[in-house]
Order: C-alpha cells, then structure tokens, then sequence
C-alpha cells in the first residue's frame, strides 16, 4: 500500500486495500496490471470471475466500503454489474461474472479458470495470462472486432514464454494457422472458432437452451437511462451532445446513443406542443 493516502481518491484506496476487502472471496481479476490497481486510468474498470454463490457476499461488503455514496447492482444470468459512486465524486465499475459467455454462447469455462488463478500484486487474485488474453481475444472475435490496441500491448508486455503460450493455447484450441495474423483479429478466424464453442457441454443440449433462456431475460433486464435535452437553433446543442457522449463512454464505457428529434420526425408530438399550424410550418422549414 502506499506510503500516504492523503492524495488518493475513495476509488484508490479501495483499490488499494482491494485484497483486504476480498478476503476469503474465490475470485480471478481478468487482465490485471502488471503493478498495484491504483495505477489504473480513472475509467478503468475490474472484470471479475467469481463464483455465483458468493455473490450475496460481494454485494454485502461492496455496500459497506467505507466513502462510499451509492453502489448500484444490475443482475443479470451471467453476473451483475456494479457501480460504485464515493463521496468524492470518483466512480469504480466492477463486473462480477460467474458465466463467460457473449449473448447465449458459453466461451470460456469459469470453473477451470477459477481453478489456475494465481497469486498477482499485493496479494491480490488474478487469472492466468493466458485465460486474460483468451477472454479478450474471443470476446471481441464474437462481436466481429479486433483486439483493442490497450489488450494487444497488455499481451506484448508480458514475459515471451508467456506471450508463446498464449498463441499455442489458441492455436491447439481451435486449430489455428501457423502464421499467427490472427492473434490480434479474431475476427478472421470465427469459422474455426464458433464450431468450437458451439460443442462445448456449456452450450449443447438442455444446459444449451437453459444459456438461451438466461440471455434472453437478461435482455429484458437490463434498463438503460434516457437523458433528454432541449434547445432552440443555433444553440450549441450538437456540440454538447457530442461532447457530453464521449464523456459518457469513457466514464461508463457503455454504448451512447444520441437520437435527435425535429418537428418533422414526430409530427404528433410537434402538433401537441405546439400546435397544429405552428408544427406544419415548422416541418415545411426543417
């Protein structure tokens, strides 16, 4: 820990002091840093393997950390996502998964990796190099994306027998090419990958469909904000707009859509706020 937390957020320090609070939990933390968590970007978040019977204990000491304003949980078939808001006004996510999978198909198996996790900085418990790099390679391959840059440098800063390791391991997996193009563009590859995945036991058969159902209702549980703004012409308004979704998507590193509404779109809306001539006349001039 360091020496002095006078000039550290509440977010630090519970990273800080993170093994103390997990103590006694099984868990892996995915791509960890190769030094202590308080190195971490402010908009950086933890990705979790847990196991699914101590989630009621994650959430009970998550709600008890000390400095904290709010935590909100968002439960869902393969885990639950959590937000930490302090009083200081810094903010942590943590993704709590006991399933790794992307929509209803099973990836990788939490149980075996749960059972290589290893003993990483200050005590903390992290997932082998090899389940964190498999992780992010097929979770962006399943979304038909390249590896983001941040996870291909994260693998090129790790030990060369561990980098060797991580392709063979991909490679033996799922009978990949020599050339080793794709360990950065999953992408290419999905059609050795998916028949793969597909007869792993996780995804056959009735614990196959029981996948389908639990994404299916996880689908309807998760809600999302709506933030609204108004303005008249020539107010600015898309330059807000614009800057406040970066600023949304970095913080919270979700999806931000920005639907605009003219008169024109919602002719309904338009005559019920401002009239029925008042609206035509706007939708001639929009």
């Amino acid at each position: 820990m360091l020496s002095s937390t006078l000039t550290l957020t509440l977010r630090q320090r519970f990273l800080a002091d993170f093994a103390t609070h997990t103590t006694g939990l099984t868990y892996a933390l995915l791509k960890a840093p190769a030094g202590p968590l308080t190195t971490l970007s402010p908009g950086s978040d933890l990705d979790l393997v847990i196991q699914r019977t101590e989630l009621p204990d994650w959430e009970r000491r998550l709600t008890q950390l000390p400095g904290l304003a709010r935590a909100s949980f968002c439960r869902l078939g393969h885990g639950t996502y959590v937000q930490l808001f302090f009083e200081d006004h810094s903010y942590l996510e943590l993704d709590l998964l006991h399933t790794l999978r992307r929509r209803h198909l099973v990836f990788l198996d939490a149980g075996a990796l749960l059972q290589r996790r290893q003993r990483g900085h200050l005590g903390i418990s992290v997932a082998d190099p090899v389940d964190s790099y498999a992780y992010v390679w097929l979770f962006f391959g399943l979304n038909g994306a390249a590896v983001p840059d941040t996870y291909r440098q994260w693998r090129q800063n790790q030990p060369s027998a561990v980098q060797a390791a991580i392709r063979s391991e991909l490679a033996a997996r799922f009978g990949l090419p020599e050339d080793r193009a794709w360990i950065d563009y999953p992408e290419t590859v999905l059609a050795r990958v998916l028949p793969v995945l597909k007869a792993m036991p996780q995804n056959r058969g009735l614990a196959g469909w029981k996948q389908r159902l639990s994404a299916l209702r996880s689908h309807w549980q998760k809600a999302e904000p709506v933030i609204t703004f108004s303005g008249v012409d020539g107010a600015g308004k898309s330059t807000l707009l614009a800057a406040f979704q970066e600023m949304l998507t970095k913080k919270y590193r979700r999806r931000v859509v920005v639907i605009r509404h003219r008169p024109s779109m919602l002719p309904i809306l338009s005559a019920w706020r401002y009239g029925k001539a008042e609206a035509e006349a706007k939708a001639r001039h929009t």
